[in-house]
């Protein structure tokens, strides 16, 4: 499985693959749900807008995500950033 951080807004499946939240439910009620699992997790980035130090973090963040990923990919996630406002959940699989 890929190591990967996917921004959960951009993750597509189709109809047939996405079942009822009550799924979810069935699985904590039956004590085979894992939330502590150490291989998938999901996690929220804001940095709000507001905040007195979000224009500096911001930009010391877009520079690293650059770094990190190359201008390509670096640019791609920048830009989905800006359109969500610097609130944008994930989900990672390190599977």
């Amino acid at each position: 499985m890929a190591k990967v951080a996917v921004p959960i807004i951009k993750i597509t499946y189709p109809a047939e693959h996405a079942y009822s939240s009550e799924l979810y439910e069935l699985f904590e009620q039956e004590g085979v749900w894992n939330p502590n699992e150490d291989f998938t997790f999901t996690g929220r980035v804001t940095v709000p807008r507001d905040a007195e130090s979000a224009p500096a973090l911001r930009r010391r963040l877009s520079e690293k995500i650059r770094e990190l990923l190359g201008e390509d990919a670096g640019g791609r996630l920048m830009r989905l950033l800006e359109e969500c406002d610097w609130d944008v959940s994930f989900f990672v699989d390190c599977w």
